[in-house]
């Protein structure tokens, strides 16, 4: 029979490990989120007119935020950027769609609009190299090349670009997660071949093992499959409907990265041993999935 004793310690040793748990969730930092791309990643086109004012669109970074937030995840997006297209002053965001963007929404990002790889990677490559280790990413949503493929640019200059981007992420943190996004394409049939070119080389970029490495893996973000129909306001850019759709993507492919590692406590007490899972924020390594 267990002595009152023992009983005791193992209940202190219970009240230790929870409390343990505690401190470690609420010292964990958060998740740096930076969003690469063009204006599919800046938003800021034109949602409608109200009172004979345009009203812009905020982007996937939205709902994805709020799709992060309202899981439990603590995150920080980050960035160069904090406006749309146009300052929000001038062409002010739709309220009726995005109603906490002047408030709860972390608007940081380094989106681009109407910009080439080539022309994204310069500022974003600067700011990597002048951040803060605290803002470092741990993830990056890469979106680009929608400008690229509309302009002829060679897919070979749009890989050496992308390669540049993922090198200059990794020099600030050996163990980004990198979701690389392949592209809703222009809706028009002119276009048809030259985003099935870039899309089969974004796959076989994210595909590659060379192009990983051991603590810093590649995802796939396979945002054409399934976009529905009325997902683009003018053949090219999301509304609201695509927004939502890019955003589940790119939130699967974030939750999947984050996975639980459990570390378990041995706390000895008589013969008895608890066991307590302390659940860690682990980001994946080399993984690619399509």
């Amino acid at each position: 029979m267990t002595s009152p004793i023992t009983c005791a310690r193992i209940h202190l040793n219970a009240v230790s490990a929870l409390l343990l748990l505690a401190v470690t969730a609420a010292t964990a930092p958060a998740i740096n989120i930076i969003a690469i791309g063009d204006s599919i990643t800046q938003g800021g086109n034109s949602s409608g007119v109200t009172n004979g004012t345009k009203l812009a669109y905020a982007s996937y970074r939205y709902p994805l935020f709020f799709q992060l937030t309202g899981a439990g995840y603590d995150v920080d997006f980050v960035g160069p950027q904090n406006e749309t297209r146009t300052p929000t002053s001038f062409w002010p965001i739709n309220t009726a769609l995005y109603p906490l963007y002047a408030t709860a929404f972390d608007r940081d990002h380094a989106g681009y609009w109407g910009q080439t790889s080539a022309n994204i990677k310069t500022p974003v490559v600067n700011w990597l190299n002048t951040v803060s280790a605290d803002q470092a990413p741990d993830i990056a949503i890469i979106n680009i090349g929608t400008n690229d493929a509309a302009g002829g640019v060679a897919v070979a200059t749009f890989t050496a670009n992308l390669q540049g981007i993922v090198a200059a992420l990794r020099a600030v943190n050996p163990d980004v997660t990198l979701i690389l996004s392949n592209l809703a394409g222009i809706d028009k049939p002119e276009y048809a071949a030259a985003f099935a070119t870039y899309n089969a080389a974004i796959a076989d970029f994210a595909a590659n093992p060379a192009n990983s490495t051991p603590t810093s893996g590649i995802v796939l973000a396979d945002i054409k499959s399934g976009l529905p129909d009325n997902a683009l306001y003018d053949l090219i850019h999301p509304n609201e409907i695509g927004e939502a759709h890019l955003a589940q993507v790119y939130f699967d492919a974030i939750a999947a990265s984050l996975v639980p590692e459990p570390a378990a406590l041995a706390l000895l007490a008589g013969v008895a041993t608890l066991a307590a899972v302390v659940i860690l924020r682990r980001r994946s390594h080399a993984r690619s999935s399509g």
